[in-house]
């Protein structure tokens, strides 16, 4: 390890987005950063597929890609459409990071480590310095740190706020999404929060050796999530609600910006300084893309006819063409109707499901904007439809051409930017339930799984979601 003059300081902040920071770096509102970023280097940093924490620090963390490190999302398996997802998911931990990490590289070499809040490091192992677990850390957990006396030490620490400690946004594709109301309060937590990470973060500096240390502020991220139309100036409404919280998003970046200043300077002249994010963030999307239909469309996909289907309302529409965003539509309009127990009961009634027998495709969703297709193909049990090698590509090369094509009907606009062939995309040992294709999505769109039917391949998103969603690209500095 010859190669490291001087100590390394990583800082990680969570869902960051150039769109946010440099407008408020060329305004001098965040002097610290800009100071950093004027003496370095920097770009957007190209996250995983999907953008998502667990899998995208688990990257940094390994150097590898998710087929060799094992840790594709925040929960463990694939959900084929009309099947219901496990409750509650399985979720990831450090114990499902199959590489070793950086700070056991760094270990092993002899060098000293020091890693606060990292996501994807609970339950803590040990290394040669110390260690506070981030995201994923149990709500009483016993032990966070390595060592474990190390707990000890710090004062009024958190992991992350209370009322978060048992929410898992990550999963809410899976388990229904928790809405979060922006508020003045909600950003108070958040400072908070940062301010107890600040305290704890320099006392350690100045009283544990370190030769690399890494600090992650996770807030970046959650007032992304939950407040994300008040972050830009131009995005407001003018109320002076809007503007309240908007000063307040400012006033937390700025305290961002003062932490990572006060940092830097702790860490000594010699220091060299990386900073980064695991995605990026943006507005959360606005319209569905419903590929199970297109592909149902295509002659590939098959509703199975079975008695189960029968008793489903999307297995109907689907079969006398009634789009289901219509009739929701006609529903919302005739007040009280959508809040009735025969609607209620329809809304929540499982999806269709698919024939295996006769589909030869069908999509699943990964995270928002990506996801992907599976091809059935025929095993050794007889099972499957699609023969391997020539079939199979054939049909692979097919899809991948006519996905270029998608557009919106509204806007003419491509909705997918990007599909590549899985093994592109993720390739190791851990590779073995991997898409065929995997598909990434314009930002405004996301995927559908849904098998019932639709007026259009691509509907608006009915219904409130927290207005702020990951996005693929981040930030590097250096």
């Amino acid at each position: 390890m010859g190669g490291i003059h001087g100590k390394v300081f990583i800082i990680g902040l969570d869902g960051a987005t150039w769109d946010v920071l440099l407008p408020w770096m060329e305004e001098g509102v965040l002097p610290h950063l800009r100071a950093l970023w004027e003496r370095g280097a920097w770009g957007k940093l190209a996250s995983t597929l999907p953008p998502l924490t667990a899998p995208a620090w688990t990257t940094f963390m390994t150097g590898k890609n998710p087929g060799k490190h094992g840790v594709f999302h925040f929960v463990k398996g694939k959900r084929q459409p009309g099947t219901p997802s496990p409750s509650p998911p399985a979720i990831v931990n450090a114990r499902s990071i199959q590489s070793p990490t950086l700070w056991d590289i760094l270990s092993h070499h002899g060098l000293q480590v020091g890693v606060i809040n990292v996501p994807m490091t609970y339950p803590p192992r040990p290394l040669n310095g110390f260690m506070i677990t981030g995201l994923l850390t149990p709500p009483n957990a016993e032990v966070f740190t390595y060592p474990p006396e190390l707990a000890r030490d710090l004062v009024d620490y958190k992991v992350d706020l209370d009322r978060f400690i048992h929410h898992k946004p990550f999963a809410q594709a899976r388990q229904g999404t928790q809405l979060i109301e922006p508020s003045l309060e909600l950003v108070a937590e958040y400072r908070d929060l940062l301010e107890r990470r600040r305290r704890n973060t320099l006392t350690l500096m100045q009283t544990r050796p370190w030769d690399v240390l890494m600090v992650v502020i996770a807030g970046t991220d959650r007032l992304g999530h939950y407040l994300w139309p008040y972050h830009r100036a131009a995005d407001l409404d003018g109320s002076p609600q809007s503007q309240a919280l908007h000063q307040a998003v400012r006033d937390y970046y700025v305290q961002v910006d003062q932490t990572i200043g006060e940092w830097v300077a702790a860490a000594g002249e010699e220091v060299t300084v990386l900073l980064m994010s695991d995605h990026g963030m943006g507005p959360v999307y606005s319209k569905h893309v419903h590929l199970n239909q297109w592909l149902r469309e295509e002659g590939l996909l098959v509703l199975e006819q079975r008695r189960a289907n029968l008793t489903r309302p999307d297995f109907w529409l689907a079969r006398l063409g009634i789009p289901r965003d219509k009739l929701g539509r006609l529903v919302r309009s005739i007040p009280g109707l959508a809040r009735s127990r025969v609607v209620q009961k329809a809304r929540h009634a499982g999806t269709a499901t698919i024939d295996m027998r006769r589909t030869a495709a069908y999509y699943v969703p990964i995270y928002v904007g990506t996801g992907g297709i599976y091809i059935n193909v025929k095993g050794e049990d007889g099972q499957g439809v699609v023969s391997p090698g020539e079939e199979y590509e054939a049909l692979r090369e097919h899809l991948l051409h006519r996905l270029s094509t998608l557009t919106d009907p509204e806007t003419g606009r491509p909705v997918v930017v990007g599909a590549w062939r899985g093994e592109i995309c993720y390739h190791g040992p851990y590779a073995t339930d991997i898409p065929d294709i995997v598909v990434l999505l314009d930002a405004p769109y996301s995927g559908s799984d849904r098998l019932s039917h639709y007026s259009a391949l691509v509907t608006p998103r009915v219904g409130r979601a927290n207005p702020g969603d990951h996005r693929q690209h981040g930030i590097f500095m250096a």
